[in-house]
């Protein structure tokens, strides 16, 4: 595999830390991502989709665990990504579901957090989100490990209001 962007925008990479750097909490970093999503625009979509691959080193003795930092990176760009245009024409939406339809990663990971940030601020799509949700629930595999089946479980419960039945 070969990265499709080999080499993120310095100011994305350092406008996505300035979120990843924050305490996580959902009105924290999906305001910030709001904002920064305003003020740069659509046009910096692939900009922050590089950030998911080539994300920032994590501030000097910031005590960010590699590995973290990344995924945080990776969160706080798909939550940008989420704002960038309105949701049924702007390239924010179709970016998340290729995040989620493409290779099963963390970058899938972010997507959904992102997509359940949107569904929880906006109830008018949530039967799309959940749509989503169930038939990637049909995509995890009987036995083995899938990174992001954890993920959406989490996020789905956190929408509320579930029959019985989607619950259990």
């Amino acid at each position: 595999p070969s990265k499709l962007y080999p080499a993120a925008d310095p100011r994305a990479q350092q406008v996505i830390a300035s979120i990843a750097t924050q305490v996580y909490r959902q009105d924290v970093w999906d305001g910030a991502a709001r904002a920064i999503a305003q003020q740069w625009g659509p046009d910096w979509l692939h900009g922050f989709l590089a950030v998911m691959t080539d994300p920032p080193l994590p501030p000097p003795d910031s005590g960010f665990d590699g590995f973290y930092w990344v995924y945080r990176c990776q969160v706080a760009a798909a939550l940008v990504i989420s704002h960038l245009g309105p949701w049924e024409s702007g390239p924010g939406r179709s970016a998340l579901y290729s995040l989620v339809f493409g290779p099963s990663d963390w970058t899938t990971e972010a997507a959904l957090i992102a997509l359940g940030f949107r569904a929880r601020e906006n109830p008018a799509l949530r039967p799309e989100v959940e749509q989503l949700f169930g038939w990637l629930r049909t995509q995890a595999p009987p036995r083995g490990f899938t990174g992001w089946e954890h993920v959406l479980a989490h996020v789905w419960l956190g929408l509320g209001q579930h029959a019985p039945e989607t619950k259990a």
